[in-house]
């Protein structure tokens, strides 16, 4: 098996799925690394003593430099996920010294660096840095990883109240994900997209957007949270509208 199969087993809406298959795989060729991920899975569902715990075993297992890379990254995100990005900082650096032509796991750290360094400019360095390694890469793997690139960036250019850039990266990260095949990822780049317009004042392509949304996924909370502000702003737009047109009547 290679790491690509390995990863190929990935289903990140299924984190419990996920790690009982990496766990079936922790005495085959790639034991260390299938416990790193079955470590990742357990980090998704909250279980950071147990996922530090089966780590720990893995570190000590490793017997390449691609089995410690990804080791790396692993003990940086559930550093990251236990909001300690300063202690995770320093795992996704090593790992992106480590990667090597390894140009997927690379990048792969560098979209960590863009996500836990300590300053908007440091994380905007590291995903353009990461966009950049991503658009010269040959393998369409690692080209794949744009989209999550353009999101991180674009929120970054957001935050601070960059919105014709956050607008661009959105736009950017959308058809990424049409490109990459990554249409379980659609739906929240084209909420990003919206949000964004919004906040530049433009609700009613926003409201026409969210509204789109909603009819794919009823059920999503982020999309019916939008959508309520945004039509309580149509109304207060359109009750305006009708309060001008009543004060000029005779």
């Amino acid at each position: 098996m290679t790491h690509e199969e390995l990863d190929a087993l990935w289903d990140f809406s299924d984190p419990a799925g996920s790690e009982a298959r990496f766990s079936a795989l922790a005495e085959g060729p790639l034991g260390p690394t299938a416990k790193t991920q079955a470590a990742r899975a357990l980090g998704l569902q909250g279980k950071f003593e147990e996922c530090g715990r089966l780590l720990a075993e893995a570190r000590a297992e490793c017997n390449d430099a691609t089995a410690e890379c990804r080791w790396q990254l692993e003990a940086g995100r559930r550093l990251n996920s236990m909001r300690r990005p300063a202690e995770a900082a320093p795992h996704f650096q090593a790992a992106w010294e480590m990667a090597g032509a390894e140009m997927f796991y690379r990048i792969d750290a560098l979209h960590m660096l863009a996500i836990a360094s300590d300053s908007p400019a440091a994380r905007i360095e590291w995903a353009e840095r990461g966009l950049e390694a991503a658009r010269s890469a040959t393998d369409r793997r690692a080209q794949a990883w744009q989209g999550s690139l353009w999101n991180n960036l674009g929120w970054e250019l957001f935050d601070l109240g960059r919105l014709e850039e956050a607008k661009a990266a959105f736009d950017a990260q959308i058809e990424a994900r049409i490109s990459f095949g990554q249409g379980d990822r659609l739906l929240p780049a084209r909420w990003a997209l919206a949000r964004c317009l919004r906040q530049m004042g433009r609700s009613e392509e926003a409201l026409a957007i969210q509204q789109e949304l909603a009819v794919q996924d009823p059920t999503d909370a982020y999309v019916a949270g939008e959508l309520a502000i945004l039509l309580v702003d149509a109304r207060s737009q359109e009750s305006a509208v009708d309060g001008e047109a009543g004060a000029g009547d005779e």
